[in-house]
């Protein structure tokens, strides 16, 4: 689903800025929303996933 892939790399970034913050247990918080949505935020990091429905 297309809205997902947005919110999983809107996430995905903001845990990036995140981690270049002068303090990046800010993320915590951001982490523990994707790993409820069972959303695999190193992956969406890495480029995420392929649209398989193309």
């Amino acid at each position: 689903m297309r809205q997902l892939s947005i919110i999983e790399s809107e996430l995905a970034r903001a845990i990036q800025f995140g981690q270049w913050a002068e303090n990046p247990a800010c993320i915590t918080k951001l982490r523990t929303i994707a790993i409820d949505h069972g959303i695999d935020i190193v992956e969406s990091m890495n480029g995420g996933y392929e649209d398989d429905e193309k």
